[in-house]
């Protein structure tokens, strides 16, 4: 009797346990953003560091059109690719460091520092337009 409840218990936390790994994984998001004002290369590359590494990323320009993004995050960290002109910017990721990185997916965490940093060169761009 006492084994009828015991082990389909165990099986349900075993199933939790597992899946808590699971749930700290989310797919790579990579956010194109427009932008809708009228700036040349050369300010929005501006924007991009200034963006940055107003957050604490080591901003670095790769080669033209191209800026390399680094945070890290005690034992963690990430490298994001941001290609850029005067009509839009993307943010890709690159690679990383005990993120949970799989096919297409990774540590929630990391889509929440690239929609923060997304958001803070979006403030830069629009300061610059002023």
């Amino acid at each position: 009797m006492k084994w009828a409840i015991f082990v389909p218990l165990m099986l349900v936390m075993m199933l939790c346990f597992a899946s808590e790994g699971w749930c700290r994984t989310a797919a790579i998001v990579e956010p194109a953003t427009p932008i809708h004002v009228n700036l040349t290369p050369a300010q929005v590359r501006g924007a991009i560091l200034r963006g940055g590494s107003n957050i604490g990323w080591q901003m670095r320009e790769e080669r033209s059109g191209v800026v390399m993004g680094t945070v890290q995050q005690r034992s963690h960290s990430v490298t994001v690719e941001i290609p850029y002109d005067s009509k839009q910017y993307t943010i890709k990721y690159h690679s990383s460091v005990n993120m949970m990185e799989g096919p297409g997916t990774i540590h929630r965490n990391y889509n929440r520092w690239v929609e923060r940093l997304n958001r803070n060169i979006a403030a830069e761009i629009n300061k610059t337009q002023m």
